[in-house]
């Protein structure tokens, strides 16, 4: 019974690996194959001379018109507060109203019980 999981597991990986070298194979022969005059828009320049290459490259110059956007100024300017400490002061360990001390459960030291 082992064998049997064994060689389905080898067919099942060489099935994916012939899978993706056929789609890496199918890609990069997508990718490398030219536009060709399938593309929408896609003309071909023929060599008789009719068009000069500078005719062409002003072909594809696509000119923008200049836009400008402008905002109105603030009225007033923004208030800053300042921020709320994210932390709390620190306080004096003799308004802490420590109780006992006692010695850790685990490891060196003591410590004290505090309000």
């Amino acid at each position: 019974m082992a064998s049997l999981k064994k060689r389905t597991a080898i067919a099942v990986a060489v099935g994916l690996w012939l899978a993706a070298a056929g789609s890496a194979a199918a890609l990069s022969h997508h990718l490398n194959h030219g536009l060709g005059a399938r593309a929408p828009g896609f003309e071909v320049a023929r060599s008789s001379g009719a068009h000069a290459p500078a005719d062409l490259a002003e072909q594809r110059v696509l000119y923008v018109p200049l836009i400008v956007i402008g905002a109105p100024w603030p009225h007033r300017p923004a208030s800053v507060s300042t921020p709320a400490p994210s932390t709390p002061a620190a306080r004096d360990v003799s308004e802490m109203d420590c109780a006992y001390s006692r010695e850790l459960d685990m490891g060196s030291g003591r410590v004290e019980a505090c309000k």
